[in-house]
This record gives C-alpha cells, structure tokens and sequence, in this order.
C-alpha cells in the first residue's frame, strides 16, 4: 500500500505539480454539481403503496395513524412552587 501511494506522490513530483491540484478541483465542482441535482423530497406518502391489496391498506391504515401522534407534549411541574408562580418567573 505505501508503494503506491509513494508512486503517485513521484508522478505528481516529477513536473505535474499542476495536475496534482486540477484533479481534485475537478472533482469537487463534480461533487458540487452532483448534489446541487439532489431534489430531496420529505412526503414519506410518495413512496408508501397505494393498492386494493390486503398490505396496502395495512401500510395506509399505518401511515394513517402514526401522523396523528406527531405531537409531543411535555408536563413540567417544580416541587417547590411559590404561593404566586407566575411572579416566581
């Protein structure tokens, strides 16, 4: 492994020294442009099966319900409480 990569360090060492920062360049405006094509889309419906089929329904009736408990709700209490909390605040 250390011989290759001591190869590639000689032929960028012997007069490619230009080469050696083209090529990454390259490859991060390709990386660049890769993702900027990215079209990200968060509807996780898009890709559930929509059918007639037993499985189907099962995976709609499924979806159906977890959106309904998308909320959270937190219940915070002091065992402490002043007479006036609020002024406490």
């Amino acid at each position: 492994m250390s011989s290759l990569i001591l190869r590639i360090y000689d032929f960028f060492r012997n007069g490619r020294r230009a080469l050696a920062f083209l090529i990454p360049l390259v490859l991060c405006a390709l990386f660049v442009w890769s993702a900027l094509g990215l079209r990200l889309d968060s509807d996780i419906a898009a890709f559930l099966p929509y059918g007639s089929s037993e499985g189907d329904s099962q995976s709609q009736f499924v979806y159906q319900n977890l959106r309904k408990q998308d909320k959270v709700v937190g219940i915070i209490s002091l065992e402490n409480q002043p007479a006036d909390k609020y002024q406490a605040i």
